[in-house]
């Protein structure tokens, strides 16, 4: 299967490749401008999945001023569904193209908040002294990424411990899957209740 997720960065790469047990599924953009833009100008009328961030700008926003009706690959919204606190997903209309939202901030964030919330675990126990530290750690090259200890250790800790319980990294691992098996015919009023595509 061709690289159908677009991410971030090589941070993105490694724990999404990591979750979903398929390197070949994931491809690493720039950004979150030039994630979107992989979905809506490159993806040509395929299947396609990104995932980005929450930050100053907003995605909806975004999507509409950048491709508004008119303009070259113009597209429009058709829904925009909240799963939960942490995973918001965009479906753009006419199109198997869907944006998956990490909130309330950026990646870093959303592993360290799962850290602390589900796991009762701190930086300081994977050897971080702070934020900052972790999130420098998590910007490098893939070769530097991959042989940093600390890092990799702390990013299994939270793949392993998703898979315990109910919680949001665990969600969007079976949103990824539904859309990854469904992708033309997804029915994104069903990832509402995402347990029970599960059960």
């Amino acid at each position: 299967m061709k690289r159908i997720i677009g991410v971030e960065c090589w941070a993105d790469y490694y724990f999404f490749s990591k979750l979903l047990l398929d390197e070949k599924l994931i491809r690493k953009e720039k950004n979150k401008q030039e994630v979107v833009k992989g979905i809506i100008e490159r993806s040509k009328g395929g299947f396609s999945i990104g995932i980005v961030d929450h930050d100053n700008e907003d995605l909806i926003s975004y999507i509409k001023k950048k491709y508004k009706v008119g303009s070259k690959n113009e597209c429009e919204i058709e829904n925009s569904v909240l799963i939960c606190d942490e995973i918001n997903i965009v479906k753009i209309k006419n199109h198997p193209y869907f944006i998956i939202q990490l909130l309330p901030n950026e990646f870093e964030n959303w592993i360290i908040r799962f850290l602390e919330n589900n796991c009762n675990k701190s930086l300081t126990e994977f050897g971080y002294t702070n934020f900052e530290e972790f999130k420098n750690d998590s910007k490098v090259i893939y070769e530097r990424l991959i042989n940093n200890e600390k890092f990799i250790t702390l990013i299994r800790f939270v793949l392993k411990s998703q898979a315990d319980s109910e919680n949001y990294i665990n969600k969007l691992k079976i949103i990824l899957e539904y859309l990854i098996e469904k992708n033309y015919s997804v029915d994104i009023n069903k990832l509402k209740n995402i347990w029970a595509i599960k059960n």
